[in-house]
């Protein structure tokens, strides 16, 4: 599958990864919850790259204790 990267945080906090015809798009994060800002930009850049942010679903994480 020619996934591609489309945006990736300097540090590798979090990544977004998309398909080609921008119609699947996942955004990944090493924290079970990105702040609201972060998530905010990352919508912003990805519809400019013309992926249609309302149709991505947040998928609730927990954290498990080690």
């Amino acid at each position: 599958m020619p996934y591609l990267i489309i945006d990736l945080d300097p540090d590798y906090q979090w990544s977004v990864i998309g398909y080609p015809n921008r119609k699947l798009a996942w955004v990944l994060s090493r924290k079970p919850v990105l702040d609201e800002a972060t998530y905010r930009g990352i919508l912003e850049r990805m519809a400019k790259q013309g992926y249609d942010t309302w149709l991505l679903v947040k998928v609730p994480q927990r954290t498990e204790a080690r």
